[in-house]
């Protein structure tokens, strides 16, 4: 299986205007735990740990009042809709944040990049439409 590393994509707190007219902006990650988030279920449990930078130290915040889902695009669609507070990579959300329908928080504290891989078999003979889907994905989202 060969997995080249693509680019970094930063992930932030988002949410939708609506939630902050209501709940008001949180001024720090800590606030978040008293606020309504939405976490992704995975196999291994929900991702309710959402990692941030204080003051250069990494740091974690462990969330408990938060709606779940294992589809990312649920959250998503719940954060546009104003339910919480979701911790989503910005390429899952670019045409959200363009056009206003989710804007993003505590930006000085989510610094952290998340990977972005690309998977494939890593197979010398591939079919030649493969070979150029893997190209255009590599040129698109280069390191």
């Amino acid at each position: 299986m060969a997995s080249p590393r693509t680019a970094a994509w930063w992930r932030g707190a988002d949410h939708a205007a609506a939630l902050l007219e209501r709940l008001g902006v949180p001024s720090r990650p800590q606030d978040l735990a008293t606020l309504p988030t939405l976490t992704l279920m995975t196999g291994h449990g929900p991702m309710n740990e959402w990692r941030y930078r204080d003051m250069g130290e990494a740091r974690t915040l462990r969330l408990e009042r938060a709606r779940q889902s294992n589809d990312g695009e649920v959250l998503r669609r719940w954060a546009v809709q104003g339910l919480g507070f979701a911790y989503k990579s910005q390429l899952d959300i670019a045409a959200d944040l363009a056009a206003g329908r989710l804007a993003t928080v505590l930006d000085d504290y989510f610094t952290e990049p998340a990977p972005l891989h690309l998977l494939y078999p890593g197979h010398r003979l591939q079919p030649a439409r493969i070979r150029r889907l893997i190209d255009f994905l590599l040129e698109q989202f280069a390191v």
